[in-house]
């Protein structure tokens, strides 16, 4: 899954345009900093893919949701792997 980072209006707009205040209820209550999101300085980028898969299963299928988690992490760990490897 190759990582796309996308605004907080363009989630909102996904998500059928949802509030400011229900986007960061979900960020606090169902997603993950570093993999749904992250905070490079003051403003949130969303992960794009991982938020279409949460749209799809995140709360009828978890289990499933979680398997994309998991190989999302897992590639980027690879990835990390790689870039510290070049560098040397």
């Amino acid at each position: 899954m190759e990582l796309k980072l996308i605004p907080a209006t363009e989630v909102r707009a996904m998500l059928g345009n949802i509030s400011a205040v229900t986007l960061k209820r979900y960020r606090l209550k169902y997603w993950i900093e570093g993999v749904h999101y992250v905070k490079p300085v003051q403003q949130c980028l969303y992960n794009k893919p991982l938020i279409e898969d949460w749209m799809l299963y995140g709360r009828t299928e978890p289990a499933t949701h979680q398997l994309t988690i998991e190989a999302f992490v897992q590639a980027q760990q690879k990835r990390s792997g790689r870039k510290a490897r070049d560098r040397r």
